[in-house]
């Protein structure tokens, strides 16, 4: 029906007779496609109409909308919006690597300092730090670097062979991460165009905009050194990696090698600036078996050919090793110069802890902009050769909707999808992959932080996109509609904590490398921040209500009007005689300095109706007379609540 003014309701029409009374019972009833969803989510789908009659399809734009977004943002983070310094030159760790193997060389072109080799023991990091290259591997007398060299041969060397000079760490970690999101994001709208293709599309937008804010990624640009450079390095090849693998075509007819090909490479590079990833590159393989198995030739070349670029890859990295250090496996970790004793390899004790701060290591929360923090809290006791812990935020805390995963086997089971034998192996892949590494890392390294979430938080999330798309297909009503808003809302909630993370990173560098930005964005988020307070927070503002009387001269300096608060910490408003019949008022916060208002006239002798409000969450004690403000103070404020008011 191309052509036709009624052509979108063409599964709608059967032009067949209409049956009779007697054989009507005996028909069957016929099979609604999938497609047509009687909900109203369905009619999202549809295309809409411009001025001139041409179709427009609204989703493909918000999706397009949101990849443009997401890089900005990142952008945006990671240089704390201030330009990135392109063509100064750049100290950072990978561009000191490239300088290093473009004049032909495997070591640093920084000679260590001299007084290193003048004390006992070099490698202490007691003794040396006022000499080391802080996390540099130190060996026969020249400096190299554990990092994986992946990020400085893909990246770093190309961009100054193009004559563009040093490449900005920051700039490069952008890079990185906002391809690592574009996979992710390619991996997720291929497995639900090929499995749930009635998902509204507004779900996937929404389900693209979780996977830009929620990685992890919005975190480690705030800040950007050697190491978030290394990670989404890493993230990015895997996930190519996963993306390529997974959308290799199967089939006889099919030419699926090129992905193959270059998902083997990619795969391989992922090793190449993340050695953990090895742990899960046979699942990553296994994503693309549907294409190898339906593939011609023989099966040992079909191996070899899919092993071949992944093999080289690993080929080159312990021969770099051996060059550097005499080992295929030591990529300098023994030699490195850090600021802690060295740590123990292979500690099974690791694995509780680092489940613990990787999964459900509590946020902590605060009044102050932007609400939400990392803690170091633990539980129990830490393993003597636990370093740190590194601050933390559980994925399941600051991302919650990841909780769809438990209901995984009940979701996909007896769900009317087509290919579901298949779908069901993907995920299972893709969790392996999400949660083996996690574990895999804590126990090969007993230490856990907030930006190793970076190398496995996107698989899940894919995954836990799925289970909401593929629920969605398989409630209706009310059911629908409760599992729409849940989503909805946790998502909204993990979004509005990592972004609110992501202003701080580990050392609050927004605020230090741009006071002024930061300070404009305090200001505009204070209605949400004040919204949050008054719902999260239980003893955050108490109105004490008193009659009162102003002599026309105080017997002392200044006299208390209230106090609130603790006998250990407590915030008191003093009344300040400034000269006959005119007081100011003094907030003495238990933390800060103490502020005073202008004075004012107030009648002597004269009971009045007083009034003083005690906010926490504004941060401000508000004091009035008949119902007219007289005095407004500012401070940092301890908990209040009635029972911890006292009239003075």
């Amino acid at each position: 029906m191309n052509g036709h003014p009624l052509g979108n309701l063409g599964p709608l029409i059967d032009n067949r007779p209409l049956p009779s009374p007697k054989t009507e019972e005996r028909m069957p009833a016929p099979d609604v496609p999938p497609s047509l969803d009687p909900e109203p989510a369905a009619d999202s789908r549809a295309p809409r109409r411009n001025g001139s009659g041409q179709s427009i399809r609204l989703g493909p734009v918000a999706v397009a909308a949101v990849c443009v977004l997401v890089p900005w943002f990142y952008a945006w983070t990671a240089s704390n919006g201030l330009p990135f310094g392109l063509g100064r030159p750049q100290e950072g760790y990978y561009n000191l690597l490239t300088r290093a193997f473009l004049r032909g060389q495997l070591h640093l072109l920084v000679e260590p300092d001299r007084g290193l080799f003048e004390i006992t023991e070099p490698y202490h990091w007691g003794k040396n730090a006022h000499y080391r290259l802080h996390d540099a591997s130190l060996y026969h007398g020249k400096y190299y670097l554990y990092f994986g060299a992946g990020p400085a041969v893909t990246l770093f060397v190309p961009w100054r062979l193009l004559g563009l000079g040093d490449l900005p760490e920051s700039l490069a970690a952008t890079i990185f991460a906002s391809g690592s999101f574009l996979f992710a994001m390619g991996l997720l709208r291929h497995l639900t165009r090929r499995f749930l293709p009635a998902t509204p599309l507004w779900m996937q937008t929404a389900g693209v905009l979780v996977l830009g804010c929620v990685n992890v990624c919005p975190f480690i640009l705030r800040g950007v050194e050697v190491y978030q450079v290394a990670i989404t390095a890493g993230s990015f090849f895997l996930l190519g990696s996963a993306y390529l693998m997974t959308t290799a075509p199967a089939g006889p007819a099919a030419r699926p090698w090129a992905r193959i090909v270059g998902g083997s490479l990619f795969l391989g590079l992922a090793v190449a600036s993340r050695p953990n990833h090895l742990l899960v590159a046979p699942l990553i393989l296994l994503l693309a078996w549907p294409a190898l198995r339906t593939a011609g030739g023989r099966l040992w070349v079909r191996a070899l050919v899919t092993l071949a670029p992944l093999g080289s890859c690993l080929l080159l990295v312990v021969l770099y090793n051996y060059a550097r250090f005499g080992s295929f496996t030591e990529f300098g970790l023994r030699y490195q110069l850090v600021g802690h004793d060295p740590l123990p390899w292979y500690e099974i004790r690791g694995l509780v802890p680092g489940l613990y701060f990787y999964f459900v290591a509590p946020l902590a929360m605060s009044l102050e902009f932007p609400c939400f923090f990392l803690d170091r809290w633990y539980p129990g006791t830490l393993p003597h050769s636990y370093w740190g812990p590194d601050p933390n935020a559980g994925l399941l805390l600051h991302s919650p909707y990841l909780l769809i995963l438990v209901a995984a086997p009940w979701l996909l089971r007896g769900v009317p999808v087509p290919g579901l034998p298949l779908l069901r192996q993907r995920m299972l892949l893709l969790l392996g992959v999400g949660v083996g590494l996690p574990v895999l890392t804590s126990v090969v390294a007993p230490i856990a932080s907030m930006r190793y979430q970076v190398d496995f938080i996107s698989f899940l999330i894919v995954l836990a996109l799925l289970l909401w798309f593929l629920a969605d297909q398989r409630w209706s009503g009310r059911r629908r509609l409760a599992l729409r808003a849940v989503g909805a809302l946790t998502m909204a909630w993990a979004c509005l904590v990592n972004v609110a993370l992501s202003l701080t990173g580990y050392d609050g560098t927004l605020r230090l490398e741009n006071p002024e930005l930061f300070r404009s964005l305090e200001r505009r988020a204070e209605p949400l921040r004040v919204g949050l307070g008054r719902l999260l927070v239980r003893d955050g503002r108490n109105i004490a209500r008193m009659r009162i009387a102003f002599p026309e001269r105080a017997a002392a300096e200044r006299e208390p009007l209230l106090s609130s608060g603790f006998v250990e910490a407590h915030d008191v408003v003093w009344a300040r005689a400034v000269g006959p019949g005119r007081w100011s008022f003094v907030l003495q916060p238990a933390q800060g300095p103490e502020q005073e208002s202008p004075p004012v006239a107030i009648e002597p002798r004269r009971f009045q109706a007083c009034e003083v409000d005690v906010d926490r969450i504004r941060g401000q004690v508000v004091i009035r007379l008949e119902g007219t403000e007289i005095a407004r103070l500012r401070g940092r404020l301890e908990p209040v609540r009635e029972n911890t008011t006292w009239v003075g």
